[in-house]
């Protein structure tokens, strides 16, 4: 209560602990459960160590890097555990929607404003760990490989917030489906496995409500597909499949449905399991994902090359590796560029213009950040095919994912951010850059802050190129003030600085000067007292980060630089709070100074952002411990800073003596949820607010204004 908080987005999420003896989880194929050579699929010999569940990446990206991340939608506000595959549609309207297929249902998302996703409907399904979904025209059709037919969805009056659950398909054969394909040239829908099946076919061009089987292929088990028709060349007007069968890549001649047949068959150096794959727009090579390579061989990442030039005469060509461990999962193509979600590393973007047979990555984003590890956490899958240049994706534990691909505009504080802004008024140099000319909406520059009274906007003035400046008003001394900037492109997407706006900003206290009077780095005992009260693992210690590079939740340094901090469970390996409660104590502060502020870095991760485990910060003047701070939402793996100001503790209850106490309390409610925290550079302020005043006005001179008159101290002579 009455604290104004610095912290990331609610970005919740569902927290599971998995190993590979999870076989149902794990391996990605239960509908054909087969090898290469035909027989039941072995599990990978060995449990990897409990995962690290996943926290939400918040840092802008690399130089360089083609993808900028917009947001993310976690799976609790999906009203889901866990996702698999995604889609997209865009209305005729020009509205974008991601269907982003989950456990037990279906929903839409509206990513038309990109950093601001709404979720536009959900409807359940049969609960299962593989759902797919494709669109033509206005419907949108979705299967799952638990059963359940053909789901059919009208999208018709989905900009109007509508979309309508229709009659489903349930012949012939089994309800099951693992995949489902289209072919929006020809009208075609394309059924792949399900119980040992092959490819079942259905026309859309007779009904998009109720499609009528038309044919069938069984030649082999059918994990995914894609379907082209050709419009060129010797096979003008055949359409083929691409089979990606677990034990090869078929190519089938489905241009009569009533006799589709088998062209040609390729298989490659090293397959263990032909998963999903991709034609580039030449129809040349298909690029192949392989989804036990990394796990039974240890290789890095592999994408595999075909030349299919000639679909009767299928030749491999190559392949090439994105030096991660994760294993491959979907790739697709759009242009020039090969969009492919690797697991546990996230997505990788290539581009096929520089080489086609081994090509530069040129974007990558990583939406499991804990690790790199083989195996099946991470991002599922991606949808490219956006004109606005938004790329979505569906990662199994966090949710929906929306980055642009492209080079946006760069807005950027061009000094430092000043650890104090002027109460009489701040002003701020910032530079903005066209990434491409013409995409700066001209007019669209803008300051946002928030000084407690919440989010207000400014203009920046332009100052000529891609200089501006930003002029704060008079603000409150002794309080904090968060800030940000922004500016808009000409698509209509805003960029800022920082990258997440006000879920993640610049942040200082207002006021002239500060003095200090309480300041502990930690690298001394300053009286401060660890406790555990019933925890199985967790306690608090004052120690140098371990810094393990497979537990990448927990602080891999302090955050001063100094050596030390606080942090929670300071070894190797799956080292967070586990089932209790571990708090730390402060010794007495004298908070009786003027404006008095308290300062603190903290790291905070949580797995489960339901608010059941948290990070809570309380204080007792001698009367009992009131609650200033209750970090519950599922935040990034980094140090963030806090300040908690007179104001603040006032309304919170707690007087302003020389003997309060701070009390650091984490709770873990069982061991499969993962809570870390840290804390360090904790100080005690008091901050100075006498006015400093410029009497001069611009141009009074021939060279400007240069004479200032300023006053300090107090308005009493005595």
């Amino acid at each position: 209560p009455g604290v104004h908080m610095r912290r990331a987005s609610a970005l919740l999420a569902f927290s599971l602990c998995l190993t590979f003896a999870l076989s149902a989880e794990a391996q990605e194929q239960p509908a054909c459960g087969m090898t290469a050579s035909g027989t039941p699929a072995p599990l990978a010999a060995g449990a990897l160590p409990e995962q690290a569940a996943p926290g939400s990446r918040t840092s802008a990206p690399d130089a360089g890097n083609l993808l900028t991340f917009m947001s993310q939608v976690d799976l609790a506000t999906l009203g889901d555990t866990r996702s698999s595959d995604c889609w997209g549609y865009t209305s005729p309207a020009g509205r974008e929607y991601a269907i982003m297929c989950l456990r037990s249902s279906t929903a839409w998302i509206e990513i038309t404003a990109p950093t601001n996703p709404v979720v536009i409907a959900s409807y359940g399904g049969v609960s299962s760990t593989w759902r797919d979904a494709k669109v033509y025209q206005d419907h949108a059709y979705v299967v799952s490989d638990s059963g359940g037919g053909i789901q059919i969805y009208d999208m018709s009056a989905i900009d109007a917030g509508t979309v309508t659950q229709l009659t489903s398909v349930t012949t012939p054969g089994t309800l099951k489906t693992h995949n489902i394909a289209i072919n929006e040239d020809s009208g075609f829908l394309y059924r792949t496995g399900g119980s040992g099946e092959g490819l079942r076919i259905y026309d859309l061009n007779q009904s998009l409500t109720a499609p009528p089987f038309v044919g069938s292929w069984n030649g082999n088990y059918v994990h995914d597909a894609q379907i082209v028709t050709y419009t060129s060349g010797p096979l003008a007007g055949k359409e083929l499949a691409f089979c990606m069968t677990g034990n090869n890549l078929s190519v089938v001649n489905v241009t009569n449905k009533a006799l589709p047949e088998l062209i040609d068959t390729l298989t490659y150096p090293q397959l263990q399991y032909a998963h999903q794959g991709w034609l580039d727009e030449a129809k040349q090579y298909f690029y192949i994902n392989d989804e036990q390579d990394e796990i039974n061989l240890g290789v890095f990442t592999t994408t595999y090359i075909a030349d299919v030039s000639d679909p009767t005469n299928l030749v491999y060509v190559g392949k090439f590796n994105n030096g991660k461990t994760s294993t491959g999962h979907n790739a697709y193509v759009h242009g020039d560029l090969l969009f492919e979600s690797n697991n546990a590393s996230g997505i990788s973007v290539f581009d096929l213009s520089v080489n086609p047979l081994n090509p530069p990555e040129v974007g990558e984003f990583d939406t499991y950040p804990s690790n790199d590890f083989p195996g099946f956490n991470g991002l599922w899958s991606v949808f490219p095919y956006f004109n606005s240049g938004l790329v979505v994706g569906s990662d199994r534990s966090e949710g929906l994912f929306v980055w642009y691909v492209g080079t946006p505009p760069t807005v950027a504080l061009a000094v430092a951010p000043p650890p104090l802004l002027e109460a009489v008024g701040q002003v701020l140099p910032v530079t903005i850059v066209e990434g491409l000319p013409g995409n700066l909406l001209p007019g669209s520059e803008t300051l946002h802050y928030n000084d407690g009274l919440g989010w207000q906007s400014l203009p920046l003035t332009n100052l000529g190129g891609s200089s501006y400046e930003a002029n704060f008003p008079a603000l409150t001394c002794g309080s904090s003030t968060d800030y940000y900037f922004s500016a808009q492109s000409s698509n209509g997407f805003m960029w800022s600085d920082p990258a997440l706006g006000q879920n993640a900003p610049y942040s200082g206290l207002v006021g002239t000067s500060f003095s200090v009077s309480f300041d502990d780095n930690f690298e001394t005992d300053m009286g401060w007292v660890p406790e555990n009260l019933n925890a199985t693992a967790g306690d608090f210690e004052r120690a140098v980060p371990v810094n393990d590079p497979l537990w990448t939740v927990a602080p891999p340094a302090d955050a001063d630089g100094s050596g030390k901090c606080w942090v929670t469970d300071n070894s190797l390996g799956n080292s967070d709070v586990d089932n209790g409660v571990v708090r730390l104590t402060s010794p007495a502060l004298d908070l009786t100074g003027t404006n008095p502020v308290i300062q603190y870095d903290y790291w905070c991760y949580l797995s489960d952002g339901s608010g059941i485990d948290y990070l809570r910060v309380r204080a007792d003047d001698g009367t009992g411990y009131k609650t200033l701070a209750n970090y519950t939402d599922v935040a990034a793996a980094e140090w963030r800073r806090e300040y908690i100001t007179a104001d603040d503790l006032v309304a919170a209850g707690v007087a302003l003596n020389a003997n309060v106490t701070l009390r650091f309390i984490a709770r873990d409610t069982t061991p499969n949820t993962t809570v870390e925290v840290a804390l360090d550079g904790f100080k005690v302020l008091s901050m100075d607010c006498a006015a400093t005043v410029s009497y001069c006005t611009a141009g009074t001179t021939a060279s400007g204004c240069q004479a200032l008159v300023a006053s300090s101290g107090t308005a009493s002579l005595s």
